[in-house]
């Protein structure tokens, strides 16, 4: 039987936390989803669709591997470290209303790729690291596992970076991904070898088909 050309990845984002609702940075802070979080995951999975999985690979944080659970219940969720949000160092769990008169935090806010957060991770550490396991662990798994479809459920800095680095050539970074959102890439499978942009993308969920 011939192997599949056509492979893809699914990159969602995690449900809502309380942490979010009061717009604090949690990159490896590891709050679970809030009530409402959790009811708004089930609502998108009960009125759209989610496209199946071959393997589902999650972030370790709570919130991810919890939104993992509930979108795919029936399978194993294979948990990395490689796809948390970039370490906010000092600055976890405060808003910008806090920080906002900090010089220091206006100098990264302006320019990211020269400054850090006090005690936290760079850019170029956290795009490293995003890559490293991009590379190493979830293609892998396309060469070892011979799977075409495969589903990453991660946070809102790995989504922009992977669209970033992978999706569409006019991708801006305007782009919003809301909780329980993302994007599907689809690739020709050596396409994906080599690294190269994805050949379409397709935001999901998505609408049922009706009758079929």
């Amino acid at each position: 039987m011939a192997m599949v050309r056509r492979v893809a990845v699914t990159i969602l984002r995690h449900g809502l936390t309380a942490a979010n609702q009061q717009k604090q940075y949690i990159g490896l802070h590891n709050p679970s989803l809030c009530k409402e979080g959790i009811k708004e995951i089930n609502r998108l999975k009960e009125e759209l669709m989610f496209p199946a999985a071959d393997v589902v690979i999650s972030s370790d944080r709570n919130r991810c591997v919890e939104t993992s659970r509930i979108l795919y219940p029936d399978q194993a969720i294979i948990t990395s470290g490689s796809f948390c949000e970039i370490h906010f160092g000092k600055w976890e769990g405060k808003t910008y209303e806090e920080l906002k008169h900090h010089p220091h935090y206006q100098k990264w806010i302006d320019d990211p790729s020269q400054y850090q957060p006090p005690e936290g991770e760079s850019l170029s550490e956290f795009e490293r690291r995003l890559e490293l396991g991009w590379q190493t662990e979830l293609i892998s798994y396309f060469e070892k596992e011979h799977v075409n479809h495969i589903v990453l459920i991660t946070h809102g800095g790995p989504i922009r970076y992977y669209l970033s680095k992978l999706g569409p050539a006019n991708y801006m970074w305007t782009w919003k991904t809301g909780h329980g959102e993302g994007y599907t890439f689809f690739w020709d499978r050596e396409e994906l070898r080599s690294g190269k942009r994805c050949i379409s993308l397709q935001a999901v969920p998505f609408m049922a088909r009706q009758n079929g």
